[in-house]
């Protein structure tokens, strides 16, 4: 279940904070492969896919320091779209607009019912990433 459509089943089923955390642990570094992966085929997209791996690193790295983040975490998965590897950048952009979507509202909803502040910060922190990752990708940001 690499593909990003089960990351995103998984992440809408997590059903406590340190699920949605895991899961956006994955669903990060996952973008932040992709995103590599396709930045240099990118062509105009080229230097929003490298401000988007950013966010994607930040976000992953403000999940890797929230207190509720299970630390034995199973091998980060390759987040594999359904299109295929050579798809171009405009539908890589769609595909991981949709996924950092829903990663930001889940990270919100949960973090802030979240009862440490140590939670609530790196939820938050990756909420923004993964909003920042929509803004540019879907050509809002």
């Amino acid at each position: 279940m690499g593909s990003r459509t089960g990351v995103e089943a998984r992440l809408r089923k997590a059903a406590d904070l340190g699920a949605v955390l895991a899961v956006a642990y994955e669903a990060f570094e996952g973008m932040l492969s992709l995103l590599r992966q396709h930045q240099d085929r990118a062509g105009e997209l080229f230097a929003i896919f490298v401000m988007a791996a950013a966010s994607a690193a930040d976000g992953r790295d403000a999940v890797a320091a929230a207190p509720s983040l299970p630390r034995c975490r199973k091998r980060t998965e390759q987040l594999t779209p359904p299109t295929a590897r050579d798809a171009d950048a405009g539908r890589v952009a769609d595909e991981l607009a949709a996924l950092s979507q829903l990663l930001a509202a889940r990270l919100a909803d949960f973090g802030q019912r979240a009862p440490q502040e140590g939670d609530r910060a790196a939820s938050a922190e990756a909420a923004s990433a993964a909003e920042k990752i929509n803004n540019l990708v879907s050509g809002t940001g």
